[in-house]
C-alpha cells in the first residue's frame, strides 16, 4: 500500500504520547475557553460620577496653573493677545484645573459635559469656562481678562487647600 513500509510504526505507540496529546488537547481547550470569556466580559470604565472630585490638586499643579496664568496675563497686558486669545488661554487653564481635580480629561470636553461634571459641586469654574469662552466672539473690556484671571487664581487655591493642609499636618 505504501512505497516505504519501513517508516510506518510497527508497535503501538506508547502510552505517554498518548497522555501527552491528551494534555495539549485540554491545555488548548482551556486557553481557547479563557480568551472567550475574556472577551465577552463588559468592559466597565469608572469615570467620576457627576459633581464628584477626585482629588486635590497638588502643589506642584498649583504652581504650574499661577504660572500659565502668569504667562496669559504678561502676553495680553504686553499687547501680544487679544482680550479673546486671553480669555480662552484662562479658559483652557480653567479646564485643565477641572480635568486635574478629575481625573477625567475635560480639556477637550464640551461645556454641556463638564457642567453635567461638575456643576453641583463646583458651579463656579463651570461659569468661569463659559464667561471664558463667550468673550471669543464679542468685545470686552480689559477689566474682565484682570476679573477673569483673578477668579482663576482664587479657584486654583482653593482646589489646592486639601493638598496645603495635609503638607502641614506632616
Amino acid at each position: 500500500m505504501f512505497a516505504n513500509a519501513e517508516l510506518l510504526p510497527t508497535g503501538p505507540f506508547a502510552s505517554w504520547v498518548l497522555w501527552l496529546a491528551f494534555v495539549i488537547f485540554l491545555s488548548a481547550l482551556s486557553l481557547a475557553g479563557w480568551i472567550h470569556y475574556l472577551t465577552r466580559l463588559p468592559v466597565r470604565i469608572t469615570l467620576p460620577g457627576p459633581g464628584e472630585i477626585v482629588r486635590a490638586v497638588s502643589a506642584r499643579e498649583r504652581s504650574r496653573f499661577l504660572s500659565d496664568i502668569d504667562t496669559v496675563l504678561t502676553s495680553y497686558r504686553a499687547g501680544a493677545a487679544s482680550v479673546s486669545q486671553a480669555h480662552l488661554g484662562l479658559a483652557a487653564i480653567a479646564r485643565a484645573l477641572a480635568s486635574a481635580a478629575t481625573n477625567t480629561n475635560l480639556e477637550t470636553a464640551t461645556r454641556a459635559v463638564i457642567t453635567s461634571k461638575l456643576g453641583a459641586v463646583w458651579p463656579e469654574l463651570v461659569a468661569l469656562i463659559g464667561a471664558c469662552e463667550a468673550p471669543s466672539f464679542a468685545a470686552h473690556a480689559h477689566a474682565d481678562v484682570e476679573a477673569t484671571a483673578a477668579e482663576l487664581v482664587r479657584l486654583v487655591r482653593a482646589a489646592t487647600r486639601l493638598a496645603d493642609e495635609g503638607s502641614a499636618r506632616q
